[in-house]
């Protein structure tokens, strides 16, 4: 009797996450990873003006070269959120398995949502931390560069 052909969606669900079924099912993609990072930066009061907060996520460790990124996020936070500890999730998709390394950055602005987050760079004075994505995640401690 021959053996039913697997089904490639439930591969990528087998992980569990929600937004591989979506990205299987809608996008055809085979492979998806989430990584969570948080991030915390203790910046001095100053005026209210808003901070951008980037994280990106590479599949290798960065000691050596700088590779492009394969996930990222931005979005707008404040001093005191950063202080209590932002956590985010980035997903990888088309990722087979989850970053090696996780890099965030924080400055003066808006998150700009035209601008991808993939492309972005870090400004001169941002604040930017990075550390080896683990099984729990990755935490991020910012220092000013």
């Amino acid at each position: 009797m021959a053996s039913k052909p697997r089904s490639r969606t439930r591969s990528v669900v087998a992980g569990g996450s929600w937004l591989a079924l979506v990205a299987s099912t809608t996008m055809g993609i085979a492979a998806a990873a989430r990584v969570r990072a948080e991030v915390q930066a203790r910046i001095a009061a100053g005026d209210d003006a808003p901070l951008r907060l980037v994280v990106q996520s590479f599949a290798q460790d960065l000691r050596g070269a700088a590779g492009r990124p394969v996930a990222s996020v931005q979005r707008e936070v404040t001093r005191e959120e950063l202080a209590r500890g932002v956590a985010v999730d980035l997903l990888q998709l088309g990722a087979e398995e989850a970053a090696g390394t996780v890099v965030a950055w924080v400055e003066p602005g808006r998150a700009d949502l035209t601008l991808d987050g993939l492309s972005a760079v870090p400004g001169d004075g941002a604040w930017v931390g990075r550390s080896a994505a683990r099984a729990g995640g990755a935490q991020i401690v910012l220092r000013r560069a």
